[in-house]
């Protein structure tokens, strides 16, 4: 070959580098620590949280962790740091499934009744049983939580909820849709799948994740529950008002969402997730990935894992949230990277996770409710306010203003014995939203508390106006206003 052939080759061969490989050529890199610190800061400052910690799995298996904010209790803010993950735990619980069908103790097409007490009713459709596959893939047709949950503490909703009470939710079930039919996400189907997957293999669903995935992945700092050695370096969860959260007690679902970990651990899980590696747990794990169903918002769903492709990557993912929680993990399969983020609050951060691992995902805009409540807490409802309106009136597309976040914060104040303050609440919320009625019937709800009933009856009545089907607004209207 000439001199000029050579040159040629090697131009082409650049030219193909740069159109087949662009993860090579940094592309596909992640920002550097600097600028995502940047990032956080300017999120935590606009009532995205208390804390976080990010954790960042390159494609060469470089691993980078990135915190700002605080803990909330003096813990060091670090990789090292103990969040709840909540329902992070599925992926967990789907890696146990797709194991133990290797193994050959369970199959997916199972009946989950073959595994529980034998006259355990366990509602059917249509001579459909409920199996562990749809269990695994939200299709079993089960609510979101059982319908029989009435927790003694709301701030720890399973805490007093026994084994005894979900086989008296199964006993009374009636699913509305045949086994198998469509997507419905399910944490009390998930719970029940883990209490299924400890009957066959005999003990608890803590030793069994702790024995087949925790030990032989290294994951030291990972525990499901509470234990002692590790919750010392367990951060403070804060609610959506930013007041301290306990962490939860899962009952007879842990396998739905009670792992408890951090972010170095997460990122342990997620390069276990991404190995080659061919042994019967890495294989399972890959077993778990693959898309079976639709779900929603043109993403699919596998053994828990759910599969978008948001923009021009497909991110194979699962988020969680529990009272003062919220976690998220990323998987870029194609490009062998992945993203962990854990928080000690209750705001959202998928979009931040979608936008690390495929930058054209655009960053909605920040919640106005967050930084509401942030401020109400550190300086006081007049100042949260008067941001708000600020806000609305000068920067209305930058942030986002959900009327149910408003409302509930007005109800919460409502709670406390604050009915005036709660009538300030209302109020904003019916300048935010001036044409639904719920804000104006809550308005009237707190008027009313505030002991000013002709203020009451005219917010009822504008309640109605706006939505002629309120019927608390008609029913308040009759007893108002009935003559004596």
């Amino acid at each position: 070959m000439s001199h000029a052939s050579r040159i040629r080759a090697a131009v082409a061969g650049l030219l193909g580098a740069l159109l087949l490989a662009p993860s090579a050529l940094g592309q596909d890199a992640f920002p550097g620590n600097d600028e995502i610190r940047r990032r956080l800061d300017e999120r935590l400052a606009r009532g995205g949280g208390v804390g976080v910690v990010v954790g960042l799995l390159e494609a060469d298996g470089t691993r980078r962790f990135v915190a700002a904010g605080s803990s909330g209790n003096g813990v060091p803010l670090d990789e090292h740091a103990l969040f709840e993950i909540g329902s992070v735990t599925k992926p967990f619980t789907a890696t146990l499934l797709a194991d133990m069908v290797a193994r050959g103790e369970v199959s997916l097409d199972d009946a989950v009744a073959k595994y529980l007490p034998a006259g355990t009713r366990v509602p059917e459709r249509n001579g459909r049983a409920i199996t562990l596959a749809t269990l695994a893939t939200h299709t079993a047709g089960l609510p979101r939580n059982p319908t029989n949950l009435r927790p003694a503490d709301p701030k720890d909703p399973f805490g007093d909820y026994g084994l005894d009470r979900l086989y008296e939710f199964l006993a009374t079930c009636e699913l509305p849709r045949d086994p198998g039919e469509s997507w419905s996400y399910s944490n009390v189907g998930f719970g029940l799948l883990g209490h299924a997957l400890e009957r066959r293999a005999g003990t608890t669903y803590a030793k069994l994740l702790a024995g087949r995935v925790l030990a032989p992945l290294g994951m030291t700092e990972t525990s499901v529950g509470l234990d002692p050695a590790l919750q010392r370096k367990a951060v403070q969860g804060y609610d959506e008002a930013f007041a301290p959260a306990p962490m939860w007690d899962l009952g007879p679902l842990p396998a739905a969402g009670a792992i408890r970990s951090t972010a170095s651990d997460m990122l342990s899980f997620a390069a276990a997730n991404l190995s080659a590696e061919s042994d019967r747990l890495h294989a399972a794990m890959r077993a778990a990935h693959a898309p079976r169903v639709p779900m929603k918002d043109d993403q699919r769903v596998g053994l828990a894992w759910m599969v978008a492709k948001p923009k021009t990557r497909t991110i194979t993912w699962h988020w969680g949230g529990t009272g003062g929680f919220r976690s998220y993990l990323g998987l870029d399969l194609e490009g062998r990277r992945a993203v962990v983020i854990l928080t000690n609050a209750s705001q959202m951060w998928n979009e931040f996770g979608h936008n690390l691992l495929d930058p054209e995902v655009p960053l909605g805009p920040a919640s106005a409710d967050g930084l509401f409540a942030k401020l109400l807490r550190e300086k006081g409802l007049d100042a949260a306010l008067a941001r708000v309106r600020e806000l609305k009136a000068k920067e209305p597309a930058a942030w986002s203003f959900e009327e149910a976040h408003f409302n509930a914060a007005g109800y919460r104040l409502l709670s406390e014995k604050r009915p005036a303050d709660a009538v300030k609440v209302f109020t904003l919320g019916t300048e935010l939203f001036p044409e639904i009625g719920n804000p104006w019937d809550s308005l009237g709800e707190a008027l009313l508390a505030a002991g000013e009933k002709d203020k009451a009856i005219a917010a009822y009545r504008r309640s109605v106006e706006l939505d002629p089907k309120n019927r608390n607004g008609l029913e308040a209207l009759e007893k108002l206003t009935k003559a004596p």
